[in-house]
């Protein structure tokens, strides 16, 4: 009999890890995210080599924000959530941007970086610096999608 209740415990936890295997352990998928381009400009001007930031909002929020640094054009083609250059999730964003560094990648700034240096240097308006201030959203339906953000004063 003890056998028997071993024999269906081991069987149950196989199952279970079997089934958690097939599952994962969750945190989004290449499936969910689309693939999008885009263009970021500033008084009509391209603003170039930032990081621009898709944090979720609404039904999206709880998601992981992706990434993607725009060219001298100030235009990028690529996002990266999970991998690089898989997408971005669905759903509505939140904007912010940050100054690349010259290596091609970013570097997480705030307003508090430039209150003691030359605030002209900044090739956009602060508020975009942090989510809390950006007024600018966009709306991923799609794949494919190509993204025009406008910067405001």
């Amino acid at each position: 009999m003890i056998e028997r209740m071993l024999r269906q415990c081991a069987w149950g936890l196989s199952l279970s890890f079997v089934t958690f295997s097939l599952l994962g352990c969750g945190g989004g998928g290449a499936e969910s995210l689309h693939k999008v381009s885009g263009t970021v400009t500033y008084q009509g001007n391209p603003v170039p080599n930032v990081t621009v930031t898709f944090t979720p909002t609404g039904e999206a929020g709880s998601g992981r924000p992706g990434t993607a640094i725009t060219d001298a054009n100030g235009s990028f083609d690529s996002v990266t959530t999970y991998n690089p250059s898989d997408g971005v999730i669905p759903g509505s964003h939140k904007i912010t941007l940050a100054v690349a560094s010259s290596g091609g990648d970013s570097t997480e700034l705030d307003e508090a970086a430039y209150e003691e240096e030359d605030t002209s240097t900044l090739p956009f308006p602060m508020k975009y610096l942090n989510t809390a201030e950006s007024d600018v959203t966009v709306d991923v339906s799609s794949s494919g999608q190509t993204l025009t953000i406008e910067l405001k004063d």
